[in-house]
């Protein structure tokens, strides 16, 4: 079994983890703490560990950027 865990910094990290929380994954964990999101991963194969977080990074990414433009649309 592999295992990996990743700790990702965010204002808005419980809503990260609300959004993000995958649900047919129990491989998977996430829960915010602060200002962190605290990810566990698991998997039996190199291959399935890159291709979670893969995933989670471009999730990740989309979220990042939705949050940035809803706070420039109510900026304006």
């Amino acid at each position: 079994m592999i295992s990996a865990i990743i700790v990702y910094e965010h204002p808005q990290a419980s809503l990260l983890v609300d959004v993000l929380q995958p649900d047919n994954t129990p491989e998977i964990q996430m829960m915010a703490k602060e200002n962190k999101v605290l990810t566990v991963l698991r998997a039996s194969k190199l291959r399935t560990m890159i291709a979670s977080c893969d995933d989670l990074f471009a999730n990740l990414q989309i979220a990042q950027t939705m949050f940035s433009d809803k706070e420039e649309s109510l900026e304006s």
